[in-house]
């Protein structure tokens, strides 16, 4: 008579809701194991089966094979379906930045009105959830629940820079970094200017004796090599390394990503980084769709909010989306890897862990990480 109760008990549990904010998801029954990432939006996640008791609420487990415990985890009879994507959900949004170098953040309404503020250094980007009045003064709520006046913030240009899919007979390829790049003719024994060539642009060249490189499909149109940045050749196999494996390739000193599967490259991506940007072999340990990132009281303090596409592979290091700059790859960074908002998005669903509907941070299991090898 029990085991027909449970059966119909799990049965007419179906699904479950989030009932407010966001919730951390685990590998086993035990909140005091490392957390395995954390889903939040609307929609109901697919139940597996229920488990035991904790704190204010039972264990249920999800299709993903996660276990969640919490008091705002509403189950349903309803069917499973209509889980946010978070990363599609971050993809073309346009973000803002202060216009000075100090921005004041109301924490709340009730603090705003009281005329508390936080005052934050280098207010660089944000992304808006809405605008509206108080009193006569016109502002906007942050994506992370902050208060900013609109008449100090001003919007940010998206980056046109996308990177290219690549064969293995497509190498070397140039990218133009310089915005007054040309393309050049060759008359006696001196180049020419031709006809200018828009910077990010993307080309198969030929290397010459002198330096310059030719467009691989256009012989007679040559770049000068201070306009652009060469991904030489194929990186050698990282050992180790499966047949069909995604994993990284990083070069500093070229200032190029190659997405590879096995010995073979998928893709290339130009990037920023930095002399702190930690080299060697590493995985990727932990995804986030969107980070804070806020550094305040130093002499080059910060704040940044929903820095999307965020891949950590040692320690506080990650490779992430940079929509509050377009200087790539001159751009100096605090020693992570800025990709534009393009490439990020394109490599956060390359890289392993696959990343399901309806979450917002991703946790690899053990070893089990896209490997990323970063040298120069």
């Amino acid at each position: 008579m029990f085991l027909v109760f449970r059966v119909f008990l799990l049965l007419s549990v179906t699904s479950g809701y989030i009932h407010k904010g966001s919730i951390w998801v685990y590998n086993s029954q035990h909140k005091s194991v490392e957390k395995a990432g954390a889903i939040s939006g609307g929609g109901r996640y697919k139940i597996l089966q229920k488990g035991g008791r904790c704190s204010g609420a039972y264990w249920y487990q999800l299709s993903t094979g996660h276990w969640v415990c919490s008091p705002y985890f509403i189950t349903s009879k309803k069917s499973p379906g209509g889980l946010k994507n978070w990363i599609d959900h971050m993809f073309n949004r346009q973000y803002f930045s202060g216009t000075g170098n100090l921005t004041h953040l109301g924490v709340s309404l009730k603090k705003i009105k009281n005329g508390k503020w936080r005052k934050l250094s280098q207010l660089r980007g944000f992304l808006p959830s809405y605008k509206f009045l108080l009193g006569q003064e016109p502002y906007v709520k942050t994506f992370s629940g902050g208060y900013v006046s609109s008449r100090s913030i001003k919007p940010l240009k998206p980056s046109s820079l996308m990177g290219l899919n690549v064969k293995s007979d497509d190498f070397p390829v140039a990218f133009i970094i310089s915005s007054q790049a040309k393309l050049y003719k060759k008359s006696g024994g001196s180049y020419v200017p031709w006809k200018s060539i828009a910077k990010y642009s993307v080309r198969p060249v030929v290397k010459h004796s002198d330096g310059w490189y030719s467009v691989k499909y256009a012989p007679f149109a040559f770049l000068k090599p201070s306009d652009i940045t060469v991904a030489p050749k194929i990186p050698q196999l990282l050992s180790g390394v499966k047949e069909d494996e995604h994993w990284l390739h990083v070069d500093i000193s070229e200032k190029i990503m190659y997405a590879m599967k096995g010995k073979n490259p998928v893709r290339i991506m130009l990037f920023a980084a930095s002399r702190k940007t930690m080299k060697g072999i590493h995985r990727i340990f932990l995804k986030r769709v969107y980070q804070n990132y806020d550094l305040q009281n130093v002499s080059d303090g910060y704040f940044l909010e929903a820095v999307p596409y965020v891949l950590y592979y040692n320690k506080g290091f990650a490779i992430h989306a940079a929509y509050w700059h377009d200087n790539f790859p001159i751009h100096e960074t605090h020693g992570c890897i800025n990709l534009s908002m393009k490439d990020a998005r394109w490599l956060f669903t390359f890289m392993s862990p696959v990343f399901p509907r309806g979450y917002i941070e991703l946790r690899s299991r053990k070893g089990m990480g896209s490997r990323v090898r970063i040298v120069g």
